[in-house]
């Protein structure tokens, strides 16, 4: 029977990576700005310094962001990992079954690697295209 933290840390596990699996694949939710309108406020702000420093002014820090959905989304995501890893943790120092401990430890440690396995992904197609073609040529 599984006990209170690994029940705890799978079911922070599961939501950690189903949230970032639907983020990814359906994101981004935040509305995104047009090239346009990114250029224009970026030479916006570059003429108003530009005149608040020939009129000898203290510049004004104007890019100061709202957070939006996004960023806030991998932030709960992180979190969860990581209390995912922390329950996970505590139920193994508790000595509660080792099977959901080490499952929510993976789901954890999944989701903090989500990005970097889409991003490096593409390496490892490359390796083993090359390690094929070298046996095939062996």
């Amino acid at each position: 029977m599984i006990r209170k933290m690994a029940r705890l840390a799978l079911i922070t596990g599961l939501l950690s990576l189903s949230l970032t699996t639907v983020h990814h694949w359906f994101g981004p939710f935040a509305p995104q700005p047009t090239l346009k309108s990114a250029v224009s406020s970026a030479f916006d702000n570059l003429r108003h310094d530009a005149a608040d420093a020939l009129a000898g002014r203290e510049g004004h820090y104007r890019n100061w962001r709202h957070w939006d959905l996004d960023q806030w989304l991998n932030v709960v995501e992180k979190v969860l990992a990581v209390l995912a890893l922390f329950f996970a943790l505590l139920s193994l120092l508790r000595r509660e079954p080792l099977r959901p401990a080490l499952a929510a430890m993976v789901l954890g440690a999944a989701t903090l690697g989500f990005p970097y396995l889409l991003k490096y992904s593409i390496y490892l197609v490359v390796a083993a295209l090359l390690a094929s073609l070298g046996l095939l040529l062996a």
